[in-house]
């Protein structure tokens, strides 16, 4: 994907993939967390040097059918190692939808 945007002179948002409760995964496993983790950290080795990388995005809705905080907290380490790894671009999430409850865990 980021070859054909670049041979386009595009840049897009990467997005990587996090674990989902409904899926099997399991925000409180150390294994699967260190596994994210290291996903996390590869992806962004190997496209920090992309001219289309434009931005890092981290999800996709995984806080559906979840609402232990312990995710939230997560999100915030896998951005720290993306911030470690790449300072120099923007870094996201993406969520199902913004309720005032839901707000509030992000505090």
């Amino acid at each position: 994907l980021l070859d054909r945007a670049e041979s386009r002179n595009l840049t897009v948002t990467v997005g990587m993939w996090l674990g989902h409760v409904r899926h099997g995964f399991s925000w409180t496993d150390p294994t699967k967390i260190e596994e994210q983790r290291a996903m996390v950290r590869r992806t962004v080795r190997e496209n920090r040097h992309r001219p289309g990388a434009l931005m890092w995005a981290l999800g996709n809705e995984m806080e559906i059918d979840n609402d232990n905080p312990t995710l939230w907290k997560e999100i915030e380490a896998l951005a720290r190692i993306v911030k470690e790894e790449d300072g120099t671009r923007p870094v996201m999430t993406v969520v199902a939808e913004l309720s005032r409850e839901k707000a509030k865990m992000l505090d």
